[in-house]
């Protein structure tokens, strides 16, 4: 009886209908068709070309969908666009806007790419003129010259890459920038900086010149700390290494001994110390704020 009543609901439960056919399932309802023919009356040798011609409109009219759709995407290279997307951190519907630098595709769906993002080219609502491109773009080219001329005097710090890898540390103040091709370049003494390189920009030194201590053992197993001055910093085989004189001391995170430095001088209030901090100790690879003779590793200030 119960298997009555399910035979019965599956036969009355509401189908959802797909108005739309791709090539794929054209042709497995074709082969299905063809081998459940009646042997003693097979298909029509005209009507099996007739919906083999059909499905071949079919392949055809989508292959030219899809091209008109990546024809209309790349058309939009080199041209504003804006348009609306969908969050997909908070869900929400936000609105995208700027100079189109390529197009890009993922699983054959076309993307406009603006600066560092991705869109659907579905996506974009309004594709506007060639005079307007421009104007938008001197306006953003303008901007972004004005405010890497800004940095002349200023004290950066830059990570100069080699491909994908951190080849140079560099640290001093832009004395120029010079344009090469309508790019801005930082020049820092007989260094050429790009602007995507710099990762710290200050008024004054962040690093070089500032004096950080290293525990040294002599002979007879005597324990000192020692004071040297940063000349900079080595990166090497993708560590970072203080230069401190003719010594080259590893540091995990060259932005805790900035932060580090900055305590100096400042009131220390910790469980285990307490005091005005006196200098910085470079020791297993990070920082340690020092008050006389005693020490307290840097992240357990920033807990």
């Amino acid at each position: 009886m119960q298997s009555e009543q399910v035979q019965q609901q599956a036969a009355v439960a509401p189908r959802t209908q797909n108005s739309q056919i791709d090539k794929n399932a054209f042709l497995l309802l074709l082969i299905t068709q063809m081998k459940y023919q009646d042997p003693m009356n097979p298909m029509d040798d005209k009507e099996f070309v007739a919906q083999m011609a059909q499905f071949s409109a079919l392949e055809q009219m989508q292959n030219l969908n899809a091209t008109m759709s990546y024809s209309q995407s790349f058309s939009m290279i080199g041209r504003t666009v804006a348009g609306q997307a969908m969050n997909p951190v908070s869900g929400q519907i936000e609105e995208f806007g700027g100079y189109v630098d390529s197009v890009v595709l993922k699983n054959g769906e076309p993307y406009v790419v603006i600066g560092e993002a991705e869109y659907k080219a579905s996506d974009v609502k309004n594709v506007f003129t060639d005079a307007q491109t421009t104007i938008a773009k001197s306006m953003n080219d303008n901007l972004f010259n004005s405010q890497n001329i800004m940095l002349v005097g200023k004290y950066i710090q830059a990570i100069v890459q080699d491909g994908d890898k951190p080849a140079e540390f560099v640290e001093g103040k832009v004395d120029y920038v010079k344009f090469a091709l309508g790019v801005p370049i930082l020049v820092v003494g007989n260094k050429e900086i790009y602007p995507q390189e710099v990762i710290s920009v200050a008024d004054g030194s962040l690093l070089t010149g500032k004096t950080v201590s290293i525990e040294e053992t002599d002979e007879e197993g005597v324990v000192t700390r020692l004071p040297y001055k940063i000349g900079g910093v080595t990166i090497k085989d993708d560590k970072a290494y203080l230069q401190l004189g003719d010594k080259l001391v590893e540091i995990e995170k060259i932005d805790r001994v900035i932060e580090a430095l900055k305590y100096v001088g400042k009131e220390i209030k910790s469980l285990s110390l307490n005091g005005v901090a006196d200098g910085v100790l470079i020791k297993d690879k990070v920082p340690y704020l020092t008050v006389g003779d005693e020490m307290i590793k840097f992240s357990e200030i920033l807990k």
